[in-house]
């Protein structure tokens, strides 16, 4: 009788810890499951923010959730960013990790405590108040990255200076006033011409960073100067310098006035190496947001704890290019006609040292 009791025990202890153990392996599946990867941008429609897009993609893919990619646009609808954030963690809860740029400085605070309540892990780019910074907010946020704005501006002036020989006249083509990516470009600019005294901002205007409103912009800008007034254009992007390439192309002086824009698109290289715009930078889209959804998927799957890293690990600038007459060529095959191929593992290797003036 003892013998058959030691026996029942002995079968039940095996079936309870085949049962526990079972039940591990099923927590451990559901931890390392997969992830949902949300991009929030302001829009697909130029080619700059599809980029980002299909680096999220590229992402996505190495982790085996290509399946599982939500984009999510807001078209420059502050209102529309965060409700579509709100409902999209409603839907499919907290698997997930999510990469975004706040479409006005002041949207971020909601979007940011939308992703802290569902315990989403994230990063952030571009648009960012400057008393905001993820260590103040959660151990969630785990990165704040930006190329360099002020540099960006800066070199992109030097080489329209550069091209029109240190004098005349430049029509500035804003994106969004209340946008911090702006902002610092524009810095960049006002500081490269503070050393040319013979280099004068002749207007200056926004077109919320879309070629449509910068083609109006100069086509109205020409109504009001001759083209020997003007000896060069700066905008803020790609979309914008390549809406004022438009314009000038209509009157037939595209070759006569220096351009700038930021972004390294494909088509601002191509119209780089056709001389027609003078100079772009590269953000190198695809690296930015696969990267910051990288740090974000760490974060998630416990390899590393945002609370023990550095400010400078957790709010840094990402390295930029310029793209000039001599360098298109080689940059538009090596980073666009052929795919980068990015180790998302090397966490900080785009980091750029100069670091964020707010915390210096």
């Amino acid at each position: 009788m003892i013998r058959v009791i030691k026996i029942v025990f002995c079968i039940l202890f095996c079936f309870n810890s085949i049962y526990l153990n079972a039940e591990e392996t099923q927590n451990s599946i559901e931890i390392k499951e997969t992830p949902y990867v949300i991009i929030s941008i302001r829009t697909d429609a130029n080619e700059f923010m599809r980029a980002l897009v299909e680096g999220a993609k590229l992402f996505a893919k190495s982790i085996g959730s290509q399946e599982k990619v939500i984009s999510l646009f807001n078209y420059g609808n502050s209102e529309k960013q965060i409700q579509d954030l709100q409902l999209t963690l409603e839907k499919i809860g907290s698997n997930a990790i999510l990469f975004m740029d706040a479409n006005d400085e002041k949207d971020l605070i909601y979007l940011v405590n939308i992703a802290k309540d569902y315990g989403i892990y994230f990063s952030t780019v571009f648009n960012k108040p400057t008393n905001l910074w993820p260590w103040n907010v959660s151990k969630y946020w785990v990165t704040h990255t930006v190329p360099d704005s002020l540099l960006s501006g800066n070199i992109t002036t030097q080489e329209i200076i550069k091209q029109i020989d240190g004098k005349g006249n430049i029509l500035v083509i804003q994106g969004i006033l209340n946008n911090s990516t702006n902002k610092g470009r524009l810095e960049g600019l006002n500081r490269a011409i503070k050393n040319y005294p013979d280099i004068k901002i002749l207007d200056s205007k926004v077109a919320n960073w879309s070629r449509a409103q910068a083609s109006m912009l100069v086509t109205k800008w020409f109504t009001k100067y001759t083209v020997d007034d003007v000896q060069a254009i700066w905008a803020a992007n790609d979309e914008m310098a390549l809406g004022a390439i438009e314009v000038l192309k209509e009157m037939g002086v595209e070759k006569q006035i220096a351009v700038s824009g930021v972004d390294g698109t494909k088509e601002s290289a191509n119209s780089v190496i056709s001389k027609e715009l003078t100079c772009t930078v590269s953000t190198y889209p695809y690296w930015q947001s696969g990267m910051g959804l990288s740090f974000a998927y760490q974060a998630y799957l416990g390899n590393i704890d945002p609370l023990k890293l550095t400010k400078k690990e957790r709010a840094f600038y990402t390295k930029t290019k310029l793209i000039t007459r001599e360098n298109a060529q080689t940059f538009l095959k090596n980073n666009i006609i052929n795919l980068p191929n990015i180790d998302y593992s090397k966490l900080w290797e785009g980091k750029y040292n100069r670091p964020m003036q707010e915390f210096k």
